[in-house]
């Protein structure tokens, strides 16, 4: 069972805090197959997870993943893919693993949870709480909420004003065998899921081009999972 990790340096995200925001995964990730109404964004990682860059990559570099031409399901959870997976990511413990999983549930437990509103290639984002930086709305999940469907319900229906439940998406998972004190997410995994919907955004934000090869959100962990 997935146990809680005191609170600490590592607040937000992926891990994350800021490193989301400054960082992404190297480009050598591998595919193992297939206000009420600004909610809480991604904080500062480490020291997603803010700019803890891997030592071969370079600072705002985009997430770039490998995918093979199939995806086949993980074993250990009907239906799931991993899209992609990273060992060693530099915004985590050292001995941890990060994985891009896709599939027909949320799995558990959540640490975060993120609403994806889009429009073609356009992202609606908001300010992170700590940092300003634009992101995802998002979200923490009480530890009540493993697969955040409370949470992700009640952050879309602040954010659009639609109670229509959120279309499931995928997950960064989290997998982090001997966390530090000041590891915050459960372990030895923890999720931070996305989900989306059809509904325009009622709050203030801001849309990003996910498309452009400069685009903000190419640094973002939760990329791979909306990426072509």
């Amino acid at each position: 069972m997935a146990q809680r990790h005191g609170d600490g340096a590592f607040a937000d995200s992926d891990s994350d805090a800021d490193a989301d925001a400054d960082a992404g995964p190297p480009a050598d990730v591998h595919a193992s197959a297939d206000a009420a109404a600004v909610a809480r964004v991604d904080a500062d990682a480490p020291a997603d997870a803010a700019a803890c860059a891997p030592a071969n990559a370079v600072a705002g570099a985009p997430v770039e993943i490998d995918r093979s031409p199939a995806d086949a399901p993980d074993e250990r959870i009907v239906g799931e893919h991993i899209v992609g997976e990273q060992s060693a990511p530099a915004w985590l413990p050292a001995g941890s693993r990060v994985q891009w999983v896709t599939g027909t549930v949320p799995p558990s437990p959540m640490g975060l949870v993120r609403l994806l509103i889009r429009d073609g290639d356009r992202v609606f984002c908001v300010p992170r709480e700590r940092n300003g930086k634009l992101d995802l709305p998002t979200r923490e999940v009480g530890e009540a909420d493993p697969t955040g469907l409370n949470a992700i319900l009640a952050l879309s229906i602040d954010i659009t004003g639609s109670d229509e439940p959120p279309r499931w998406v995928g997950a960064v998972r989290n997998i982090v065998p001997d966390p530090p004190g000041d590891y915050r997410w459960p372990v030895p995994v923890a999720h931070f899921g996305v989900w989306q919907v059809e509904n325009a955004p009622r709050v203030d934000g801001r849309w990003l081009d996910a498309g452009e090869e400069a685009s903000p959100l190419k640094e973002r962990h939760w990329f791979p999972l909306i990426a072509p």
